[in-house]
């Protein structure tokens, strides 16, 4: 009885990595070509993640900025809206480039960037609360 159980339990896990074989990429190794879904020719194209250019809004909430990070093109003016219960603010790191002050609960802040560059950012209303503006010409 031991023997067919472990018969069994290999003809099980044989027929498993023979049909994984595909995904783990073995079969390249026995000299079997597949590529992207099977179809023969299609190529495997990697996904990236570019992030996007054109947000022109941050929203506040639960004490973060979302989006966290953003890009944009020399002089676009960006609106961070607060959804939170509490006030925020946004305030450049460097200091004298930025800062809202408190934003009430619902209010907005408005800054045009006049310079490219890469500006990192925090809130004074809630610790741990950062984004940074990356401005390109």
């Amino acid at each position: 009885m031991k023997k067919v159980t472990l018969l069994s339990i290999f003809i099980g896990l044989s027929l498993l990595l023979s049909s994984c074989s595909l995904h783990l990429g073995l079969s390249s190794l026995l000299g079997k070509s597949t590529t992207g879904s099977g179809t023969p020719g299609a190529k495997t194209v990697k996904a990236t993640h570019t992030p996007p250019t054109n947000v022109t809004n941050i929203v506040i909430n639960n004490g973060k900025f979302r989006p966290k990070n953003v890009s944009v093109k020399l002089g676009t003016t960006l609106t961070w809206t607060n959804n939170d219960t509490v006030p925020q603010s946004v305030t450049s790191d460097a200091p004298g480039v930025f800062d809202s002050g408190a934003i009430a609960p619902g209010a907005t802040f408005q800054y045009t960037f006049s310079t490219a560059g890469v500006f990192p950012y925090h809130s004074t209303g809630t610790s741990g609360s950062f984004g940074t503006v990356t401005v390109t010409p």
